[in-house]
């Protein structure tokens, strides 16, 4: 299939991506105190100047001498932080009040789940959330998706960001608002309660779970109930630095359903996993723990260690423990060592609404990718997926995370690609919910082996 020939391509390309210098201030928490709400009106504050062009597919949309009154509807992931979507779309509304906005909330089962009903109703919302996986390549190549290429937030983005969210026809389909790092969070009062200090390869990271075990702390969390975070934290860890970092030929096995799933590479990797099960550096219950369950365990003080990304950080750097973000130590060797690149939940455009809706669409994407940056950028102390040079004004981020990725920098150590790019989407789907049961005890290494070869052998186009 076309999009899968892209990503053939693309991967080989994108594989090593070096992290580009970050120099900025550092930021500060800020408020979380604003309602969530599913439906939002406009303001009674003034039209601003700023105008949109008459034509939704041309390079400005600055040139329009009014904006009609319109509708559109966001169909946005709020399951961490409910109130967020509503404060960014507020203020939207407050700029341009003959633009409302329809809010709906998605609060469990993922993106996709949410928007696969509405492709078969053939009734997408204007704005929803989205990613550059399979799944929404796949749409922006049939024609569901609106080119957004022609926005500036797109333009301003990173060259490396906007190639993993442009489709293999050059459809440009997808804005994430962060470049979000896959890493380990580490409550640095407890190592030191411990006397240990922070693991910076595999071997030493095993040796230190064992010693905090001894001591009775909790090494390390994981929200073994939510799949996603198994998927980033287990699986996406385990084969980057297991299969594909030493082998990025890999990928293309991966991509054309000819992956053996009983190599050397993945049964040491499922092994590395059962190592960890046998160790139990885990919390009590933490197969029950969803995602913001597990994200408060480490956030209340409880667990030394969380592999994490850095769409975290505000939550996790601002408590009453000294905390830091360094990489997550599945490597073997500290020369190794990287971070693991994932364009956060971006936004996406149909491509089947109205002209008027097109333009609102777009113009709430500048604002909220734009001038309106800061309320989601300040909030999450996230990375912007902008070159330091268009940052848009008001982005502050931490001094820790300053630090994190200069050393890294100076230290030649390379951002990975995640592995929703590459994995198939039936293979990325199961692979979390087989490790679950790794976890549970109700499935061997070999046993989950075995399951990934027949669904790929079942699912190969």
């Amino acid at each position: 299939m076309k999009y899968r020939t892209f990503f053939r391509v693309f991967s080989l390309i994108i594989s090593i991506i070096m992290i580009a210098s970050v120099v900025v201030g550092c930021s500060q928490k800020t408020d979380k105190s604003t309602d969530s709400t599913s439906t939002i009106t406009s303001s009674d504050s003034s039209s601003p100047s700023t105008t949109l062009d008459e034509n939704p597919d041309s390079p400005s949309i600055k040139n329009l001498t009014e904006i009609p009154d319109v509708t559109i509807e966001a169909l946005i992931l709020a399951d961490a932080e409910p109130d967020l979507p509503g404060q960014y779309f507020g203020e939207f509304m407050k700029r341009y009040p003959s633009i409302k906005v329809d809010l709906q909330l998605i609060t469990s089962g993922g993106t996709i789940a949410a928007i696969q009903p509405r492709v078969a109703a053939n009734n997408l919302p204007d704005i929803f959330h989205g990613g550059s996986s399979e799944y929404f390549i796949k749409l922006a190549e049939e024609g569901w998706l609106m080119d957004i290429g022609d926005l500036e937030c797109f333009q301003n983005m990173s060259e490396s960001m906007k190639a993993v969210c442009t489709s293999p026809s050059g459809i440009r389909f997808n804005i994430p608002p962060a470049d979000g790092l896959v890493g380990m969070f580490c409550n640095m009062d407890l190592f030191k309660k411990a006397g240990l200090e922070v693991p910076k390869t595999w071997d030493e990271f095993i040796e230190v779970c064992k010693a905090f075990k001894n001591k009775g702390i909790v090494a390390l969390n994981l929200g073994g109930g939510h799949k996603s975070s198994v998927a980033h934290f287990l699986a996406c860890t385990g084969i980057t630095y297991n299969i594909t970092k030493n082998s990025p030929e890999k990928i293309n096995e991966f991509i054309n359903y000819e992956y053996d799933f009983q190599s050397k590479e993945f049964m040491d990797f499922l092994k590395k996993i059962q190592l960890l099960i046998d160790i139990n550096p885990f919390p009590e219950g933490y197969l029950g723990m969803d995602y913001n369950t597990a994200n408060a365990y480490f956030i209340n003080g409880n667990s030394a260690m969380y592999i994490q990304g850095t769409w975290f950080c505000a939550d996790a750097l601002y408590n009453d423990f000294e905390c830091i973000f360094t990489t997550a130590p599945w490597n073997n060797t500290i020369e190794e060592a990287g971070y693991i690149s994932i364009p956060e939940t971006g936004m996406l455009f149909s491509n089947k609404t109205s002209r008027e809706r097109k333009i609102a669409a777009k113009l709430a994407a500048e604002f909220i990718m734009g001038d309106g940056y800061y309320i989601i950028q300040n909030r999450r102390a996230c990375i912007p997926p902008y070159p330091v040079d268009k940052y848009p004004k008001g982005v502050k981020l931490d001094e820790r995370i300053v630090s994190a990725l200069s050393e890294a920098e100076s230290k030649g150590l390379t951002t990975y690609t995640h592995i929703f790019q590459y994995l198939p989407s039936v293979i990325y789907s199961e692979l979390p919910a087989l490790i679950q049961e790794m976890l549970s005890g109700q499935s061997t290494a070999e046993q989950v082996a075995a399951s990934l070869i027949e669904i790929q052998r079942t699912e190969k186009p």
